[in-house]
């Protein structure tokens, strides 16, 4: 019985999951990417990248889909792929999570309704983004 308490005592709990996207369109000749203005600490203010949590059941793909439709209104893509997965328990000071993002095209022509939070920044002058120094 000891045993078993220490180890679920120095086991550490099971991270959070979140998925994001890099969502990329060529507007107006240049090469621009989709974040939107965090509401909330932590990092209030800061741009970030779109996406949230994964639901229990939920596949990755289909949760930064959502996520894409939901908060920012990207319902059509030309291509999506999974990019790579952060993993570092310090990225997010409100407690562990994983972090995978994928990056994604909007197919040129299209002209998604963002809302306001929400903007087209060009690849070459992109704010400092929330979650970026951990």
């Amino acid at each position: 019985m000891v045993v078993s308490n220490l180890v679920a005592k120095s086991t550490p709990q099971a991270p959070l999951h979140v998925t994001l996207a890099v969502v990329f369109q060529v507007r107006d000749g240049a090469l621009e990417v989709l974040m939107w203005q965090r509401a909330r600490e932590p990092f209030k203010g800061r741009w970030a990248l779109p996406g949230g949590y994964l639901e229990r059941g939920e596949t990755l793909e289909k949760s930064i889909r959502r996520h894409l439709a939901a908060k920012v209104d990207v319902r059509e893509l030309a291509h999506l792929e999974q990019l790579q997965t952060r993993s570092d328990p310090r990225r997010n000071p409100r407690g562990w999570e994983l972090a995978t993002a994928y990056v994604g095209l909007v197919p040129f022509g299209l002209d998604p309704e963002v809302p306001e939070d929400t903007a087209w920044h060009a690849v070459g002058s992109l704010p400092t983004a929330a979650f970026a120094d951990r």
